[in-house]
């Protein structure tokens, strides 16, 4: 029987010290000033809500983080290279023409990188 994959956990092969838990927290933002700060990983399409949606993860000091996309976050995150240094800060929610409203932030790079 093999020891890497099956319907029953072996707790010799789950061990905290063999492993290390790498499934993202979801982050969403819903005050302004909140802010994450982290190195890009790879993002991945997703479907929500029957569309086609970014969903963008951090490594940060407290792990990975994930989080979706929109019209202005696709628009600052992708096209960064995977592994660029970034400080993402929500400024709130702001008035869209047609009655919408929309998440507006502001992109941080470590210094010396340049998009």
């Amino acid at each position: 029987m093999s020891n890497t994959y099956g319907n029953t956990p072996n707790p010799s092969i789950h061990s905290e010290e063999e492993w290390e838990n790498h499934t993202p927290d979801f982050y969403q933002f819903t005050e302004a000033g909140q802010f994450l700060i982290g190195t890009l990983a790879p993002s991945e399409t997703i479907t929500v809500g029957g569309q086609p949606t970014e969903r963008y993860t951090l490594e940060t000091s407290d792990g990975p983080v994930a989080f979706l996309g929109g019209v202005q976050l696709d628009s600052l995150l992708l096209g960064l290279p995977i592994g660029t240094k970034i400080k993402l800060l929500f400024l709130g929610l702001f008035d869209a023409p047609g009655g919408r409203k929309y998440k507006k932030f502001e992109l941080y790079l470590s210094k010396g990188i340049a998009p």
